[in-house]
């Protein structure tokens, strides 16, 4: 018979003293971060303060979270994804250490609130993007604002002139109109549209135009840029009928021909240096803007004609002498004189002798020669200039 044999008291208390229980990790402090969260934001559990382990064990979390209170089993990580969140909910975290052995104390967050998010800026565009002086100017919204809540947009619409504020704009929905009677030439108008969604303001989308000025010059005659015709619409002495002096470089009339021209009355006259055909210059008349070949219907008319063949030279020009076509023929009917622009002046101014070329000559040239009286002569001839008129 075997006896065992027992181990002395003195051995089980030492083996006792070597096997040391195992002392849980504490608690943790814990929050959920950002500090205020919107509908765009993840959340996150953030250990504030670390759980102390009292053998120095490493310590791991694990992590319970609440919404409205409720808890989410499904949600057992440090971070929530935006998309989990609504405005509103309430949130909370319980963490709970763990040093690989034995869990620790759980800490809870305060409960954290999801906020707005306010709705993101619009695309806003100001048309007409070549605005003019006297143009309506909108400012609509091309791409509209974006609201992570889901909630719905509205706009704000400011507009200010070369940075002063301006309050006249009509207002809809979606776009904003400034009536045309209030812009000017040559200013820059900014839109600025402000998104809202009912809680909070989100960005601004904005744009700016400058206008044309359409009389820069002020001279009362729009330029070629607003469609009108001031050819030259930085200097004020420029402008359709505003006169012209030949040979100087300048189309102070805009017509296109350097001319000697200017008013006689109510007419406006201009006498030209290249000789063509008298249909020829029927046409150049008519291609610079004029009614036709000019009618010359009273004795001042005829000296005002006069003076403008007197300031041409005709040296280095076409012209063999200073003589000029006007709008007086009789080809519709032998010796029936008409002017082209129908006119029923009686008045003539003939050379002495004229008209004497019967039915080869139904057209009519101002000489100088003849001190600037009528001669009848052959139509097809191309070495006379014309004079162009408007009445």
């Amino acid at each position: 018979m075997s006896r065992t044999r027992a181990l002395p008291i003195s051995l089980l208390l030492l083996l006792a003293a070597c096997v040391e229980e195992n002392e849980a990790p504490g608690a943790p402090k814990v929050s959920i971060g950002p500090t205020l969260p919107a509908t765009d934001a993840d959340l996150v559990a953030v250990i504030d303060s670390e759980a102390k382990d009292p053998e120095g064990d490493e310590v791991t979390y694990t992590y319970a979270w609440k919404q409205n209170g409720l808890p989410r089993t499904d949600l057992t990580t440090a971070t929530v994804p935006a998309a989990e969140t609504t405005k509103g909910e309430t949130w909370e975290v319980s963490v709970t250490p763990n040093d690989g052995a034995t869990d620790g104390s759980s800490a809870t967050s305060a409960t954290t609130t999801i906020l707005n998010t306010a709705p993101t800026a619009p695309v806003v565009e100001i048309t007409p993007e070549d605005a003019e002086e006297g143009d309506d100017l909108t400012c609509s919204v091309t791409t509209a604002s974006a609201d992570d809540d889901g909630d719905a947009v509205a706009y704000t619409f400011s507009w200010d002139v070369d940075g002063a504020a301006y309050t006249g704009a009509s207002d809809a929905a979606m776009a904003s109109v400034v009536d045309g009677a209030d812009v000017g030439g040559g200013e820059v108008w900014t839109c600025e549209a402000v998104a809202g969604d009912g809680d909070d303001l989100g960005g601004a989308g904005s744009d700016s135009v400058r206008t044309t000025a359409c009389d820069g010059d002020g001279d009362g005659v729009d330029g070629t840029v607003c469609g009108g015709e001031d050819c030259d619409d930085t200097d004020s002495t420029v402008y359709p009928m505003a006169g012209d002096t030949y040979g100087d470089g300048v189309d102070g009339d805009c017509d296109g021909m350097d001319c000697e021209g200017g008013w006689s009355g109510g007419v406006y006259f201009v006498a030209c240096t290249e000789g063509m055909t008298q249909a020829a210059a029927t046409l150049a008349c008519t291609a610079a803007g004029y009614a036709g070949l000019a009618s010359v219907e009273s004795a001042a008319e005829d000296a005002y004609v006069a003076a403008l063949l007197g300031a041409l030279p005709y040296a280095g020009t076409t012209l063999r002498d200073i003589e000029s076509w006007i709008g007086l023929s009789d080809e519709g009917s032998e010796g029936s004189w008409k002017w082209s622009n129908g006119s029923s002046s009686t008045h003539t101014n003939w050379y002495s002798g004229e008209p004497a070329g019967g039915t080869t000559e139904n057209c009519v040239i101002v000489a100088d020669f003849t001190s600037y009286t009528w001669i009848d002569v052959p139509c097809s001839r191309s070495f006379y200039a014309p004079i162009c008129a408007n009445r």
